[in-house]
């Protein structure tokens, strides 16, 4: 005779004390006769997922972050804010990219004066074994030829009165020669980017023509890394600077979406080879793309040029053209701050930390004892996310370096999208096996099913009978079982779980 047996979880909703996980405890007030030999089956289960939801609005939207001191020795607190509204299992993808944007976007360099430099930091969030991981990386600052696209018939990359210069052969270029380019293998930092290089030679050309001279620095939002050198077009300087210089003098043009645009500000070039020559700069800045000029390296001294917003995720990809040969323009100290969070691992060789001799783009200095970093979510986000605290870390400070971890406590059950469930019985014994773990375990079944929508409604096509091997008759009065995500962690409910077995005889 087949027996059917339903169980039920803790009443979530009504007790105050009750197990919030998939634990099925169940007493019965006589016993259950358990005959030998006997087989037992799971028939169906029915789950609804805690966390699967939360909604976004003025009470909860604010994360607090401070990663470094001022040039003064003080915290610097920024604060970032999450979108207005409601995510879920569904839309978890926008949920974690806005929390990424949000904290990209308030990442600044600015001037000595005004204490603060988050050069090359990127917010990065991600799901690890299925547990939230919330992340910022400093980006290598990269000046050599490796971290390159270019043909090496045109671009010469060498070092000049021991400096690092870049240059085109010698021989005029023509007036569209944005074929003659280096274009970088990813993407800038996109917290607080920077693509940048000093004049070292701007003379004149004798056909007087600003567009047949000088170099432009930029960047594009298309993925430039995947053309050809003469495949690159002006429509593909999405953000760019460029210097050239006639007989009657040098000036600024700046570049937006493939058109350029003069600019009255007039460049400081003191000779070939001056360390007072301007540097151009192009970048991203407090969730703005900056162009401008810096025109003192010793202080640091910003003139920006143009400004426009930037969403904290759009990836912009470095390029440099150059429009004459060496004779006539050359760029030295090419900074940029490649993205930790690259798609090219040929990134990863001959990476260059900047010059000290470029004071104004040192590396943020490491705070002193006593002064506090840390980040702060709201409690609803915090536990939405996994986080046993909202704030990380919980006493002392985040150390300054390179690299920043925030790993969360618990399963990330919003972006929980396992295939596979367990279905344990933990005080029967099955004759059952799992590879994973090479040991015997008392599993009853495996769902495979997705629980995207944050319900696990599942029903048995065929009921699958597992031996319990038990020789003599077995009498119970509680039967304890557990329904695990698939590398047996806990699943945590938002409401009552059931689950109905089955139990017969093996002969039946």
């Amino acid at each position: 005779m087949v027996k059917l047996i339903r169980l039920a979880t803790d009443d979530i909703e009504n007790d105050a004390n009750a197990d919030i996980t998939a634990r099925f405890n169940n007493n019965l007030n006589s016993d259950l006769i358990i005959e030998p030999f006997s087989q037992v089956a799971l028939l169906n289960c029915a789950l609804d997922t805690l966390d699967s939801e939360i909604v976004i609005d003025g009470r909860n939207n604010q994360i607090v972050w401070s990663i470094g001191a001022n040039e003064s020795g003080g915290t610097v607190s920024h604060i970032s804010l999450l979108d207005i509204g409601t995510y879920n299992s569904n839309n978890i993808d926008d949920f974690l990219l806005d929390m990424s944007k949000s904290l990209n976007q308030r990442c600044s360099y600015l001037t000595k004066d005004d204490n603060l430099n988050e050069l090359g930091i990127e917010w990065n969030l991600r799901i690890v074994n299925r547990k939230l991981q919330i992340w910022w990386a400093r980006g290598f600052f990269s000046q050599n030829e490796k971290s390159w696209i270019y043909e090496d018939d045109k671009i010469v990359f060498d070092v000049i009165a021991g400096r690092p210069n870049i240059r085109a052969f010698i021989g005029l270029l023509e007036t569209d020669a944005v074929t003659t380019n280096c274009l970088f293998k990813t993407h800038i930092s996109k917290g607080c980017g920077v693509h940048m290089a000093q004049i070292s030679k701007l003379v004149a050309s004798p056909t007087d023509d600003y567009a047949k001279n000088g170099f432009i620095i930029g960047l594009s939002t298309s993925p430039i890394y995947g053309l050809q050198n003469d495949e690159f077009r002006t429509e593909e300087i999405s953000y760019g600077l460029k210097v050239s210089i006639t007989t009657a003098g040098a000036q600024y043009s700046t570049w937006l979406d493939g058109d350029e645009t003069v600019n009255a500000t007039v460049p400081n070039y003191a000779g070939e080879n001056n360390i007072t020559n301007d540097w151009l700069k192009v970048g991203i800045d407090g969730g703005r793309i900056i162009i401008g000029i810096c025109t003192d390296a010793s202080s640091g001294n910003f003139v920006e040029l143009e400004s426009y917003d930037y969403d904290g995720e759009t990836e912009l990809y470095p390029f440099i053209v150059f429009n004459s040969g060496a004779q006539y323009t050359r760029l030295r100290y090419l900074f940029t701050t490649l993205s930790f969070f690259n798609n090219n691992n040929q990134l990863t060789d001959n990476q260059t930390i900047l010059s000290s001799d470029v004071g104004f783009l040192t590396l943020p200095i490491v705070p002193v004892t006593g002064i506090l970093n840390n980040i702060v979510l709201s409690k609803e986000v915090a536990d939405f996310c996994g986080y046993t605290n909202p704030v990380y870390p919980p006493t002392g400070t985040i150390t300054q370096g390179l690299l920043f971890q925030w790993i969360g406590d618990n399963i990330f059950n919003a972006g929980n999208i396992a295939d596979s469930f367990l279905v344990i019985l933990d005080n029967l014994q099955l004759e059952s096996y799992d590879g994973l773990v090479s040991q015997r375990k008392n599993i009853l079944y495996t769902i495979d099913s997705s629980d995207d929508t944050g319900k696990l409604v599942y029903e048995v096509p065929n009921p699958i009978y597992i031996d319990l091997n038990n020789q003599a008759p077995i009498a119970l009065r509680n039967i304890r079982a557990r329904i695990l995500n698939n590398d047996y962690t806990d699943i945590r409910l938002l409401e009552r779980g059931f689950m109905t077995i089955l139990i017969k005889k093996s002969s039946e």
